[in-house]
């Protein structure tokens, strides 16, 4: 665990260098199966947050961003163009299965998103800020619309963050998110 708080703190402290961490399954304690650390890969930077427990975001309109697979490249784009109100409050990597695409989008008109969420490592992004939902609707329109879904409504939004970063908590996607 030592090891693992020292490996994590310099690579926070050289945000300038990629800091090579071991992987956690061969860090000597049971954090994860070789197999959950496998599905968990990632070899892309995580990028800084704000963290959702800051009270300056309390109240701010907040919008659910899921970066389909094979569109983790086009992310840093959607982002510079939601501009400097919108905030990103916490992101997780993650394979949805085909149980959890339902969990997300239950819609019967969502079956082709359900399906392209399940072919690879989807990441999902909490925003906030005022016009958060319009600011990542219209940079999602922007990138293209086969590179991200957005949330709809505030509500769903809501909904979205609250299943994707709260009910499905583990410790790859909630323990390594900033």
């Amino acid at each position: 665990m030592q090891t693992l708080r020292r490996t994590l703190h310099t690579a926070h402290s050289r945000r300038a260098r990629v800091a090579q961490v071991k992987p956690l399954s061969e860090v000597g304690a049971d954090f994860c199966t070789k197999e959950e650390e496998a599905q968990h890969s990632d070899t892309s930077v995580v990028p800084f947050t704000a963290g959702y427990r800051k009270k300056e975001f309390e109240g701010q309109e907040r919008a659910f961003i899921l970066l389909l697979p094979g569109k983790h490249a086009e992310g840093p784009q959607l982002f510079s163009k939601m501009g400097d109100t919108i905030t990103v409050i916490q992101t997780k990597q993650m394979k949805l299965d085909s149980g959890k695409a339902q969990t997300l989008f239950p819609a019967p008109s969502d079956a082709a998103l359900r399906g392209a969420v399940t072919k690879g490592m989807v990441v999902g992004v909490e925003v906030a800020g005022a016009g958060a939902l319009a600011a990542a609707a219209e940079a999602a329109k922007t990138v293209g619309a086969d590179v991200a879904y957005v949330s709809e409504s505030a509500d769903k939004a809501k909904a979205e963050n609250t299943t994707f970063f709260e009910t499905w908590r583990d410790f790859a996607g909630a323990s390594l998110t900033h």
